[in-house]
């Protein structure tokens, strides 16, 4: 990601942001790769870790 993103996650997030584009980074682009295919079981189950993780991941920063 750019420079831009990971300026803006750090403002938003303090220091935990530094690492969200890194975290997400790898997952989303296999996910972009094979989004012309048909959603598979490997597919669904890592967009829906990646939303119960992004979700948990906010309200830890936000409530710790």
């Amino acid at each position: 990601m750019g420079s831009m993103e990971s300026i803006f996650f750090t403002d938003i997030f303090g220091k935990a942001g530094k690492g969200i584009p890194t975290l997400f980074a790898i997952p989303l682009l296999y996910l972009i790769r094979h989004h012309f295919k048909e959603i598979k079981d490997l597919d669904f189950g890592m967009m829906l870790f990646l939303s119960i993780a992004s979700l948990t991941g906010l309200a830890v920063i936000f409530v710790v």
